[in-house]
C-alpha cells in the first residue's frame, strides 16, 4: 500500500509541475517564462528539506 501512494502521490506532484505555467497565470499561457524559476524554487526547496 505505501508504494501505490507513493506512486499516485509521485504522479500527482509531476502533474502539478508539469502544469505550473498553465496554473499560475490567467491567460492560461502554458510557456510563462517565470515557471521554470518557480520550478526550480520548488525542487530546491524539496532538496533541503530533505536534507535537514
Amino acid at each position: 500500500m505505501q508504494r501505490v501512494v507513493a506512486f499516485l502521490g509521485g504522479v500527482g506532484f509531476g502533474v502539478f509541475i508539469d502544469e505550473i505555467g498553465k496554473l499560475i497565470t490567467r491567460d492560461n499561457n502554458y510557456f510563462y517564462r517565470p515557471a521554470i524559476g518557480i520550478i526550480y524554487a520548488i525542487f530546491v526547496g524539496l532538496f533541503y528539506s530533505y536534507l535537514s
